[in-house]
């Protein structure tokens, strides 16, 4: 969802130079200056829209706060558990453990 509201702002942003520069009338002397200016404005523009770290920590943020849930989740489930329940879980998990290392040789 993120991808796509970068890809309408970068869409807008160089629509905008486009038609500004399109606009000017002819491409004349004095619109060098300004279409280099404007071209710089907006790749600084993209750049920062594509490579900001506030869209890597969000993610990142997002991806903690649901593996806390998740955790949070567990560690209520386990809390319900009765001592048998416990060491039945602790055996099952053992278990598993012992084939995976015999599987691995």
């Amino acid at each position: 969802m993120r991808d796509i509201v970068r890809l309408v702002a970068t869409g807008i942003i160089w629509s905008a130079v486009a038609i500004i520069l399109t606009s000017g009338g002819g491409f004349t002397g004095e619109m060098v200056p300004l279409a280099a200016i404007m071209g710089i404005g907006a790749t600084i523009s993209t750049g920062m829209i594509w490579y900001s770290p506030s869209s890597a920590h969000s993610e990142e943020h997002e991806a903690a706060s649901l593996k806390s849930k998740r955790d949070h989740r567990l560690t209520r489930l386990v809390d319900q558990l009765d001592e048998d329940d416990v060491y039945q879980l602790e055996e099952l998990l053992a278990a598993r453990r012992d084939d995976e290392i015999v599987g691995r040789n």
